[in-house]
């Protein structure tokens, strides 16, 4: 959680909701980081902490500190209007700068109602 992530260097100043690890059955490791946005959470705050998630992949930083892929990051923002234009802007913003980034969106009703899996985690592609 964020307050197990205090004091771990090389992470993003502002630390994540969470940080975890699934084990897949072939022994492969997905590794995810887990924003949970408020409402009271503007758009332009979410864009800006997206940068610094774009900024903080193209820096290296966690790949060379921590030997390891850079997470898959889960966005969870509280409408479907939001994580469609989030959508859109993640989309283009990796486009023109060729990042090979994965960003997850859904919405807090849909992980209410189904939990979070590959049905309420909408890719951003």
């Amino acid at each position: 959680t964020n307050a197990d992530l205090q004091g771990v260097q090389h992470l993003l100043k502002e630390k994540p909701d969470a940080y975890f690890v699934i084990k897949q059955k072939d022994g492969s490791q997905k590794k995810y980081f887990i924003e949970v946005f408020d409402w009271y959470f503007n758009r332009k705050k979410i864009e800006i902490r997206i940068n610094r998630y774009i900024k903080y992949f193209e820096n290296n930083i966690w790949q060379v500190n921590f030997k390891t892929s850079f997470p898959e990051v889960i966005l969870v923002v509280p409408n479907y209007i939001l994580r469609h234009d989030l959508n859109e802007s993640i989309k283009k913003q990796l486009e023109k700068k060729r990042l090979n980034m994965i960003f997850h969106l859904s919405t807090w009703d849909e992980i209410k109602r189904l939990g979070i899996n590959r049905n309420t985690l909408h890719k951003v592609k």
